[in-house]
């Protein structure tokens, strides 16, 4: 186990003093809110189509203990909110007829470990955003010659109608809330390879077979799912010029919007998360429509060519197991402080929710080809990492699953997000606040290379309340968790706090453990 501490709940009485008027203050308003009916801070998971069955590429490696060690971290997370994307192929979908109908079988091994995850979001009240990456055979080579054409394929749609009635109805998955046609459209990597009209017609057309099917009762469309500072050379419109577009042409349909987020460090440390993807035009189109706004994918991703870009190829060429779609920073302590930094301009901006990207590195490989040499290094771990790499420390907890747990956590679903205000507060300082009922939440977040001294208070909420604060810290020489009792404090007083440099702190009267 590497020698930090990650978590520490520590007494209130040693480190959060008296208010001096000198220092950097935040003053949290109980009274006025960025949003309501918050969604959650959570996370996509998706089934191990390589480890999933026998017949899989790597066979059955996702054996019951696996799940249950999955399964049991999760538990300490507790993330409210998860994405779950396949695609039909993986799942139900066996070719076609002579005719050109799609060939269907619901009784398959893979589909019964995709109830796993469903099973478990079931018994736990999470919302489940569901779909699939993109049409079928889109990225077979070659294409049967009666494939399905995109989006818009009659076929396709119908298959999505019949799959999601097999779910939602017969086997009563009611967890799943909404449904995402088509992975980031605006990519020429999706199937629909950037052209808007083919994907929002497909759209429409979903709908119109959710209602013929009695499915819109259960479940409804998100999107449009883009990465809006992506620019496809082929498409006619600005990619983050999508949510706007769909908002014009399809709002009767969509009931929540979303995009995804790969912010560069830069970027997050200075404050501008929001910003880099044009999340301002963006939210001021969401917000004139009046629904949610969420992000289906949030992670870190360094620009091409950059330092911090070189050094990433660098560590994925020393590793045999990572693909060129990897992250090497969740092994490091500060992405868990980039990942919170991040949440926190997000919510504060008024996201209502975000899915970190993602579980586990044995989900996914470049191009979902099963080559082990080229694993999604972006997870909390590798849970088969002894199976396909010949290294079980990969199988342990990376330390940014603590960081993004407290998020989960203690902004639970259903929150009220706050608004605060401040003066003097010094760079990569930054603060989010929610409250649940009688509950509250304060999280803070120095990513600056210095020690911060800042204060915060909540006037309009008065008397002494019990919480918990927990520290996200990087301490050398350390190798356990270390808990100790809570105390009260008066949120109208406020406290004082010190900051080390790369940390977390958050402070709770949820007495969750």
């Amino acid at each position: 186990m590497n020698k930090y501490i990650y978590i520490i709940v520590v007494l209130l009485v040693l480190s959060c003093d008296q208010v001096t008027t000198k220092s950097p203050m935040f003053i949290i308003h109980s009274d006025q809110i960025i949003g309501t009916d918050f969604i959650g801070n959570g996370v996509q998971w998706s089934a191990y189509p390589h480890a999933d069955s026998p017949e899989a590429e790597w066979g059955e490696l996702m054996n019951q203990a696996k799940w249950d060690t999955v399964m049991t971290r999760l538990d300490i997370q507790r993330p409210p909110f998860i994405r779950v994307m396949d695609q039909a192929a993986w799942r139900y979908f066996k070719g076609y007829n002579k005719d050109g109908t799609p060939i269907l079988d619901f009784d398959t091994q893979e589909i019964k470990s995709l109830f796993k995850i469903l099973d478990y979001c079931q018994k736990r009240n999470i919302t489940v955003v569901f779909g699939e990456w993109g049409a079928p055979d889109y990225d077979t080579k070659p294409k049967p010659s009666n494939h399905i054409k995109g989006a818009n394929d009659p076929r396709w749609i119908n298959m999505i109608g019949e799959y999601l009635s097999f779910i939602i109805i017969e086997k009563r998955y009611t967890c799943i809330k909404y449904y995402n046609l088509v992975n980031e459209p605006n990519g020429n990597w999706a199937s629909t390879n950037g052209n808007y009209e083919e994907w929002k017609e497909g759209v429409v057309m979903l709908q119109a077979e959710l209602v013929r099917r009695g499915l819109d009762q259960f479940i409804s469309i998100s999107g449009p799912g883009t990465v809006p500072d992506y620019d496809n050379p082929i498409t006619e419109y600005h990619d983050w010029m999508w949510t706007i577009n769909s908002i014009e042409d399809i709002d009767s349909i969509l009931s929540i919007y979303e995009v995804h987020a790969y912010l560069s460090t830069e970027a997050v440390r200075d404050g501008k998360a929001a910003e880099s993807i044009f999340l301002d035009s963006i939210m001021d189109a969401v917000n004139t429509s009046g629904k949610q706004f969420f992000l289906g994918e949030l992670g870190m991703k360094e620009p091409w060519g950059s330092k911090k870009y070189k050094e990433n190829i660098r560590r994925v060429n020393s590793d045999p197991c990572a693909g060129p779609d990897s992250n090497m920073r969740v092994y490091d302590f500060d992405y868990g402080v980039d990942m919170v930094d991040a949440a926190i301009q997000m919510m504060n901006f008024g996201v209502d929710g975000m899915m970190a990207w993602d579980v586990d590195d044995a989900m996914h490989t470049s191009g979902d080809t099963g080559d082990t040499s080229k694993l999604k290094r972006w997870g909390f771990w590798n849970i088969l990492g002894s199976e396909i790499c010949g290294n079980s420390k990969d199988e342990s907890i990376r330390p940014w699953f603590y960081s993004w747990s407290l998020m989960s956590k203690y902004f639970p679903k259903g929150s009220t997000i706050l608004k605060s205000s401040s003066y003097d507060i010094p760079y990569g300082v930054r603060l989010a606040a929610g409250m649940q009922d009688e509950d509250y939440t304060i999280a803070l977040v120095n990513n600056s290379d210095s020690i911060r001294s800042v204060s915060w208070s909540m006037p309009n909420v008065s008397g002494d309340r019990i919480v918990h604060q927990y520290r996200f810290e990087e301490i050398k020489g350390q190798d356990s968790y270390n808990k100790v009792e809570t105390i009260e404090i008066d949120f109208e007083r406020g406290c004082q706090l010190e900051l080390i440099p790369k940390s977390v702190v958050l402070i709770t009267t949820m007495l969750l453990r």
